[in-house]
C-alpha cells in the first residue's frame, strides 16, 4: 500500500482529518483534532476529548470527567475505535463498583 492510499484510508476512517486538492493525486493535509474528538495524548498516554483549543494548546478532558489538562497539537493522534471502547468500558466498569459519579444505587 502506498503512503499516499494509506492517508487516504486513514481520512476516510477519521471524519476529522482536512483535506486540500481535489481529485486524483489530492494532497492530504495535516490532522488536526476537531471540539468534542476523542484524542490519544502521546506525551502523557492518556485518552481525552478535545475541549477547547487556546493557540497551539489544547485542552482535554478525560473521558470519565475530571480535570482538563494542556497538550500541544503535535502530541495528539486519533483514537482507534478498539482505543476509544477500551477507554469506554473503563468508565463503565468504574462507575459500576462506585468510583465515579452515576454509579447506580
Amino acid at each position: 500500500m502506498t503512503q499516499a492510499s494509506a492517508s487516504q484510508r486513514h481520512n476516510e476512517a477519521d471524519p476529522s482529518a482536512g483535506t486540500t486538492g481535489g481529485g486524483k493525486g489530492e494532497v492530504l493535509s495535516e490532522w488536526e483534532p476537531r471540539i468534542g474528538a476523542a484524542v490519544r495524548d502521546t506525551a502523557t498516554r492518556r485518552i481525552g476529548r478535545v475541549m477547547d483549543r487556546v493557540g497551539g494548546l489544547y485542552q482535554l478532558r478525560p473521558l470519565k470527567g475530571g480535570l482538563e489538562w494542556d497538550a500541544h497539537g503535535g502530541t495528539l493522534h486519533p483514537v482507534t475505535a478498539s482505543d476509544l471502547l477500551s477507554a469506554e468500558v473503563a468508565v463503565v466498569n468504574a462507575r459500576s463498583i462506585g468510583a465515579l459519579p452515576g454509579a447506580p444505587q
